[in-house]
């Protein structure tokens, strides 16, 4: 019934905007016809706002940001678990192989210091690469 309403309306006021004499307001919500008759009003005059000119490359850049980003969540959830699961095989075969393992952790317990120093060393030299060559 509101469809039938509607199409009633539209047709009135294409007849009105047509120049046809009198229209009869047949059953017609008042209110729903000047609301129709603003709609038409509106949708007449020129577009005051415009698109800018980069508009669609923005919406683009935005979409394969959304999908770029769906992407590297699932990446980085992968490297976490494969991470994870890499720990968990590291921690269970110090433990599988204790006694074999025992020199060469005897020898990481007396030069702990130079391994630590070290591993500062390499992070250090990388950081201070990333800002330069970042300038």
């Amino acid at each position: 019934m509101k469809k039938d309403d509607d199409l009633r309306i539209q047709e009135i006021l294409d007849r009105k905007m047509k120049g046809t004499a009198h229209v009869p307001f047949e059953k017609v919500n008042a209110e729903d016809l000047q609301a129709y008759e603003l709609l038409y009003d509106q949708l007449a005059k020129a577009p005051t706002e415009h698109l800018s000119m980069s508009f669609k490359s923005n919406v683009l850049r935005r979409i394969q940001v959304e999908k770029k980003k769906n992407s590297d969540v699932l990446f980085y959830w992968l490297l976490g678990a494969v991470c994870l699961i890499g720990a968990v095989v590291i921690v269970s075969m110090f433990f599988v192989f204790k006694e074999s393992l025992a020199p060469a952790l005897s020898i990481a317990d007396r030069f702990k210091g130079f391994i630590l120093l070290g591993l500062v060393a390499i992070f250090a030299f990388n950081r201070v690469e990333k800002k330069l060559s970042n300038g």
